[in-house]
């Protein structure tokens, strides 16, 4: 099982976010597999996909969490989606795999 290269920040405009859904998707799905290949021990049931909502100093933002979870303890990838000064959507990506 190979682990897909983390996608670059990818820019789109308000709207328009479903074609990003398809990336996010397999990112999850790549980490999820990759994560299973090589811990033959970790079944489906051990992961969970989590949404939640950013804040700053008590201050509520727009911005959007969504990560992927392994055995309720390990974020093993994730999404930040940000809203940009232009009202712009922008998604970045993370990975830790450090647990393995």
């Amino acid at each position: 099982m190979e682990l897909m290269r983390i996608p670059k920040c990818i820019s789109v405009i308000t709207g328009e976010q479903t074609i990003i859904a398809g990336t996010i998707d397999e990112f999850f799905i790549n980490a999820k597999e990759y994560v299973q290949s090589v811990s033959k021990d970790i079944q489906d049931f051990y992961f969970e996909i989590k949404n939640s909502q950013l804040s700053y100093n008590g201050i509520e933002s727009n911005d959007e969490l969504s990560y992927l979870v392994c055995k309720e303890k390990y974020i093993i990838a994730g999404v930040i989606e940000s809203r940009t000064a232009f009202n712009n959507l922008q998604y970045t990506f993370f990975r830790d795999l450090s647990f393995l």
